[in-house]
């Protein structure tokens, strides 16, 4: 294990931190420089980029793609080893050259996109741009925009902030849910967390990014509705809805985002702010239900939950609850509940058991704060 040290910037302040590097298989560790030090990043050495010009001597200055911090190495073993490894960094390439081969390919980019949104519109050259972006830009994006988001909605739900609820025996409930619904060997990584606001709302971000809010939580009657919401995100998810929405709603700015590797301040405000203001088209919506009952009928859970659940707070508010007016285009309930009646299977156990769905209605019990720091 080849170790060393270095300088540490997090991006969110000019504040140095000394720290220890340590070399791993697949990349750079990052941890504090005392004993028992806390560990601050671990980047993989195919997402690692010089932060300027190096000569091949002297410290060499580094980051992650898509990441605000910032690692100074000095040691020359460990600058070796780290440019074996991740052979970019030691590439001769001029300042001049790397930009203009980005403008020249943000260039044709701009061009696909004008001839395609002439002939097509925006709505449609966004959902096929969704489709080939990389899985992997879009999970980390998508938790970047976790927190603006739920703190827009906690302004919006009258709260001055919001945690996520994490009793363990609650986690546990929904983790089984999560784990029943998702489809084995696809390449989204499902994170399904509660957050305490009362407001009866879920939705889903970029990447696998999924949020229940607590009032959704205790407006459910059944684990089988829980599990009929959280299949619908997952249909939303699984075809990059959210991701479309973002590119249809910033249009050339998320093109220069991922092109350029910025996933700066701007960019994440007006990705979030596309995702609060978000009405999904209908067609996206039927989607996203097709989907559902698919991941509902390969997980062996009743198909019912989720028209059962926007049905009776229909009639329980005489409106439409706050999940559905968001979706102002969403399908009618009474179109969802015949779809779900007719893929219905009789007789299917409980998602969860009487225990386990005691536990996740509590699962508030306990919080932590969605930034630690």
């Amino acid at each position: 294990m080849i170790r060393g040290t270095g300088s540490y910037f997090d991006g969110a302040s000019a504040a140095r931190r000394a720290v220890e590097v340590e070399l791993a298989r697949w990349g750079v560790l990052v941890r504090e420089a005392e004993p028992g030090g806390r560990e601050l990043a671990f980047w993989e050495y195919r997402d690692l980029r010089r932060v300027d010009e190096w000569a091949g001597n002297g410290p060499l200055r580094i980051r992650a793609r898509n990441r605000n911090a910032r690692l100074v190495v000095e040691s020359p073993a460990v600058i070796a080893a780290l440019c074996a490894r991740a052979t970019r960094l030691a590439a001769r390439e001029t300042g001049w050259s790397r930009l203009s081969l980005r403008w020249a390919g943000l260039l044709a980019l701009c061009v696909a996109v004008l001839l395609v949104t002439l002939r097509h519109g925006l709505p449609r050259f966004a959902d096929e741009v969704a489709r080939i972006v990389p899985h992997r830009w879009e999970a980390e994006f998508g938790a970047t925009l976790v927190e603006p988001v739920l703190l827009t909605f906690a302004r919006l739900d009258g709260a001055d902030e919001v945690a996520y609820c994490t009793a363990p025996g609650g986690v546990e409930s929904l983790a089984e849910i999560t784990r029943r619904l998702a489809l084995p060997g696809s390449p989204f990584r499902f994170t399904v967390r509660v957050v305490d606001l009362d407001m009866v709302n879920a939705f889903a971000l970029p990447g696998g990014q999924i949020v229940i809010a607590e009032g959704l939580l205790r407006a459910a009657g059944s684990p089988d509705e829980i599990a009929g919401v959280l299949a619908h995100e997952m249909g939303h998810v699984l075809h990059r809805h959210s991701t479309a929405a973002i590119i249809e709603g910033l249009g050339l700015a998320f093109l220069f985002g991922a092109l350029l590797g910025d996933a700066g301040t701007g960019f994440v405000a007006g990705a979030g702010e596309v995702l609060v203001g978000l009405s999904f088209r209908r067609e996206a919506e039927a989607e996203a239900d097709e989907r559902a009952l698919d991941l509902l009928e390969r997980a062996g859970m009743s198909s019912r939950g989720l028209a059962d659940f926007f049905e009776r707070m229909e009639r329980k508010t005489g409106d439409r609850p706050a999940v559905l007016r968001l979706l102002s285009t969403h399908p009618s309930t009474e179109r969802r509940r015949r779809l779900a009646e007719e893929r219905s299977t009789p007789d299917l156990p409980a998602s969860l058991d009487e225990d386990s769905w005691r536990r996740l209605k509590t699962i508030c019990r306990r919080k932590a704060p969605i930034n630690p720091s």
